[in-house]
């Protein structure tokens, strides 16, 4: 990619020329991107652009939550040609006294360390979302100056908000590979279980009690990492940090073709990386990749207990059930319309009540890899069932591709950190006591190759020393709720 130095006065253009109507996220849009004014003595800009996604939702009953999109703001540093994370102005996390700007039915949350803003809807409805967002930049902050050049991309990623509160790990099925039959009813995580409820699964060794439990309120990626997602981020690398993260390498699919429905291509240093179906779920990622992206994109890994929240809420469990809340799924391989494009539907979902519909190993048929994200809910425009979705609404919770999660019962020192936006020279990331090893990450959900069981929520599987880049692996993640 070839870089220019801009002044202000061009980068208007620069931001209608190349940054317009462009998806960084499953049917999440960024547009029109421009800087609408200066402060030159207080050393800020105001980030102007649209943005707008759909399936979009607020409700006060029932789950009581809401769909966001997390968005930050990289730019390009004129001295050295990286792309750094930008300072959001924070004062106490509302707009108004941020220095944001909300279009009319939106509301704008900034966490306390200026790393992006939460949009999301201010009173209850469904439907589509368009908004025009204006984010006070603290450039000053980010080591600018009043002339320097200056040029920005805008990310968003869609999430769905967890509330804070009680509920259950474990489903009482008494299989193997899952907790025991746990009530989580307390934020403090080193609590012990009495009577069947404390602060982390009983029959495991106690946990610090700043272990995301997953009893306070949090913020969880809707889908699945999509590859424009992932293509996103690459291309934010420099040419030496991006051989590390090229997932068509050797240590990954080994080809620039299309390999388990991965997409995903790359030339070689000098070059972007592509992507034929940018709203497809991206496979091949190693808990490397997955450590970089989060930093990255200022988000932290999810827990194996968060996990389990954000499928079935408050309710108590069923034995071996599914994220949907049922123990039945479809047994039919699926044919795709549209495949690769946004609009990618199924022919043939089921509308059977309580079956779900899942991409495993008998429904995958002939497909051999992940389907895109929220396929299901588009397919059957239909209940929590059939969609496939949590409890809170997100999607792909069973099936499509393995969501790596910070173990409970090995990595006890995690406390939640989130990313900071900053990877190291080589384009390393995480944070102090993110999961890094044998045994930290454990496998939730499975994948279009694995069996049924493999898919029931409260299953993890251990993904031991987790630094190959697997076909049914992906991302997922989180940030603690900032209010």
């Amino acid at each position: 990619m070839i870089y220019q130095r801009l002044t202000r006065n061009t980068l208007v253009f620069l931001a209608f020329s190349f940054f317009t109507s462009v998806i960084f996220a499953n049917n999440l849009s960024i547009s029109n991107i421009s800087l609408a004014s200066q402060n030159t003595t207080d050393d800020y800009y105001l980030v102007q652009f649209d943005v707008g996604w759909d399936n979009s939702w607020r409700m006060s009953a029932g789950p009581s939550n809401w769909d966001a999109a997390w968005l930050f703001v990289k730019f390009l540093n004129p001295d050295n040609g990286l792309w750094v994370h930008a300072t959001l102005n924070y004062v106490d996390g509302t707009a108004g006294n941020d220095g944001h700007t909300e279009d009319s039915g939106s509301t704008i949350t900034t966490p306390p360390d200026g790393k992006g803003v939460f949009v999301y809807r201010n009173t209850d409805g469904s439907g589509s979302n368009a908004w025009t967002v204006q984010l006070r930049w603290n450039y000053g902050v980010d080591g600018l100056g009043d002339d320097d050049p200056i040029t920005i991309k805008v990310f968003g990623i869609e999430m769905v908000y967890i509330p804070e509160g009680p509920f259950y790990v474990g489903d009482g099925s008494g299989d193997a590979g899952r907790y025991n039959l746990t009530l989580i009813n307390t934020a403090d995580a080193s609590v012990p279980v009495v009577e069947g409820a404390g602060g982390y699964p009983e029959g495991i060794d106690q946990n610090n009690a700043e272990f995301p439990n997953g009893y306070n309120a949090f913020y969880m990626m809707k889908y699945e990492l999509s590859e424009q997602q992932w293509v996103s981020f690459f291309n934010t690398l420099t040419t030496n940090q991006q051989p590390n993260w090229d997932m068509t390498s050797n240590n990954g699919k080994n080809s620039d073709d299309v390999v388990n429905r991965n997409t995903v291509s790359w030339a070689g240093v000098g070059s972007e990386a592509t992507t034929a179906a940018p709203n497809r779920a991206c496979g091949y990622i190693s808990q490397h990749d997955c450590r970089a992206y989060l930093d990255w994109a200022a988000l932290r890994p999810i827990t194996d207990m968060e996990f389990e929240k954000a499928g079935r809420g408050p309710v108590p469990p069923l034995p071996n059930e599914y994220a949907w809340g049922t123990a039945n799924v479809y047994d039919t391989a699926y044919t795709i319309v549209n495949d690769g494009q946004a609009n990618a539907l199924l022919s043939n979902p089921t509308t059977v009540p309580t079956r779900g519909n899942a991409s495993y190993n008998t429904t995958d048929g002939s497909n051999n890899g992940p389907l895109r994200c929220g396929i299901f809910a588009a397919s059957t425009n239909a209940d929590r069932t059939h969609s496939g979705g949590s409890y809170y609404g997100a999607m792909e919770m069973s099936g499509n591709l393995w969501d790596p999660v910070a173990s409970a019962d090995y990595v006890k020192e995690y406390t939640g950190i989130h990313g900071d936006g900053f990877l190291d020279t080589n384009g390393y990331g995480g944070e102090a006591n993110w999961p890094n090893g044998y045994y930290d990450w454990n496998g939730k959900g499975g994948s279009y190759n694995d069996a049924k069981n493999n898919m029931e929520l409260s299953r993890h599987l251990n993904y031991y020393n987790w630094t190959s880049r697997g076909a049914t692996n992906t991302i997922r993640g989180v940030r603690t709720d900032p209010q």
